[in-house]
């Protein structure tokens, strides 16, 4: 069964949203993280 065009755009969308939820999710440890470190010192 050929997925339909919708279907392809449809999980492109999800792929790259999650990807984006990573990305985000991993800057804002590194924030929080170097937040930290320059409130320690």
């Amino acid at each position: 069964m050929q997925p339909s065009k919708f279907q392809i755009k449809f999980w492109d969308a999800v792929k790259a949203a999650l990807e984006y939820k990573a990305i985000t999710n991993k800057q804002a440890r590194e924030l929080r993280r170097n937040f930290w470190l320059h409130n320690i010192e």
